[in-house]
């Protein structure tokens, strides 16, 4: 039969060869089981049944069976396809809906800024999905954060991405996966409980962002690639922990900027980030919260904390015994020429400035001269107590303490020392009677 066929119609649509047409009823497509679909022998392709174990539509493709899914709209989802999807303007700015989620369909053109009121806003193609802010200030300002996620961003090379300042306590500003381009600056994010920055890439931007007053601070796999000037990175204020893992930072002119000493409560690291460029890498110094291990920059951390002492004097420092069997701090105006975690206190003290604990490896030498013939112990100290495990003994022959005469000695040490711990050399003195040891030169190297 070559015709038309409407059931509940008697003028079926020309395009079709079958129309159903009722006010009270719906089309039943046939109800298998999963395991009875299946078992369709040599199924056409389009051939059509409902799943009863599934609870929904099948289609055949031809090479599989695909279902038919019925997607639920949520209540705080807005699909942006042009400005006007945005909540209207107030004030000069659009105020998002707290915790709604905006979809960025398209490029869309922004004049006024925004702020995000604790929603979402995401894309789903990178290269496709576009906010082209063309207007003054900042894109995202106010005191309330948010989540930005798989979309470019791109400035009109006289505005700004952040005016944010938040209150410190809750506030929160989520990032993932964004092309950021073409902004006059960063801008800034200042007093917020919780900033994530993930695989952020900023391209052809004059200068970069300033971190003030956050809470927890975590930045993964950013990218400076392609002429970004100005400082990357700046940090400023208090932070309770800092995270910066993986990503290139191209320095055309600052790559960190820490030259205001942010307090650091707790820890931060920098990381798995190749810093590379013609610029200065580090603005300033790091302070001992900080640990650093990334290609680039200077590993500071205190499993590499280290330190040296030295003096020479050709006229030698005197130590003087009075008591039988004493044992003194070694004297001389010594001086120390590379410290990292250490600081030198006062002459012949090392402190320990790291912020665990850990054990060092100290290495002794030195020449002297004794004004008698007797036996004397050369320590390491800590604390101002000596490690007998340290203990290097020098017997001065005879004839040696004549003007002509000089001994040495050496001492190979391993000592635990916490934060705060300092070391010293001593030397001892075994025998009754008065004595002095001439100090000509000592050399401390701690590792």
């Amino acid at each position: 039969m070559l015709a038309q066929v409407g059931i509940g119609t008697m003028n079926p649509d020309p395009s079709s060869i079958l129309e159903l047409n009722s006010k009270s009823q719906g089309f039943l497509a046939p109800r298998l089981s999963t395991a009875e679909r299946i078992g369709i022998s040599s199924p056409a392709e389009g051939l059509m049944v409902y799943d009863t174990d599934e609870a929904g539509i099948f289609v055949y493709s031809g090479s599989k069976w695909i279902e038919i899914n019925g997607a639920d709209t949520r209540d705080n989802y807005v699909l942006v396809k042009s400005v006007d999807d945005f909540p209207d303007a107030v004030d000069g700015k659009i105020t998002l809906d707290t915790n709604t989620v905006y979809e960025i369909n398209g490029s869309i053109t922004l004049n006024v800024p925004i702020e995000l009121n604790e929603s979402t806003v995401f894309g789903i193609d990178l290269y496709a999905d576009e906010l082209f802010y063309n207007g003054n200030g900042a894109l995202f300002t106010g005191s309330t954060g948010g989540t930005l996620s798989n979309f470019a961003i791109r400035g009109n090379n006289s505005n700004q991405l952040f005016d944010l300042t938040g209150t410190g306590l809750t506030g929160r500003i989520l990032t993932s996966l964004n092309m950021v381009s073409d902004f006059s600056k960063l801008g800034i994010i200042d007093a917020f409980n919780l900033v994530i920055l993930k695989d952020l890439s900023f391209v052809n931007n004059a200068d970069g962002i300033v971190f003030k007053d956050i809470m927890h601070l975590t930045t993964i796999h950013t990218l400076f690639l392609f002429n970004n000037q100005g400082t990357l990175m700046k940090f400023e204020g208090s932070f309770n922990d800092i995270g910066m893992l993986g990503g290139v930072f191209e320095v055309n002119n600052v790559g960190v900027d820490v030259s205001s000493n942010p307090i650091i409560l707790s820890e931060a690291f920098i990381s798995g980030i190749s810093f590379s460029g013609s610029g200065t890498m580090v603005n300033g110094s790091f302070s001992k919260e900080w640990t650093i291990d990334t290609p680039g920059l200077a590993t500071e951390k205190d499993e590499v904390a280290s330190t040296d002492m030295h003096f020479i004097n050709s006229g030698g420092a005197v130590t003087t015994f009075n008591s039988a069997s004493e044992t003194k701090k070694l004297e001389g105006n010594t001086t120390t020429d590379l410290s990292h975690r250490f600081v030198a206190v006062g002459n012949n003290r090392l402190q320990y400035t790291g912020l665990k604990k850990r054990y060092f490896n100290i290495m002794v030498s030195g020449s002297f001269k004794p004004s008698n013939e007797l036996t004397y112990v050369f320590y390491v100290a800590k604390n101002g107590v000596v490690d007998q495990s340290s203990k290097a003994v020098t017997q001065a022959p005879s004839g040696w303490f004549s003007s002509e005469g000089k001994s040495s000695f050496s001492i190979a040490s391993h000592i635990e020392l916490e934060p705060g711990d300092y070391i010293e050399i001593y030397v001892g003195k075994e025998g009754s009677g008065s004595s002095d040891v001439r100090l000509y030169s000592t050399s401390v190297v701690v590792f």
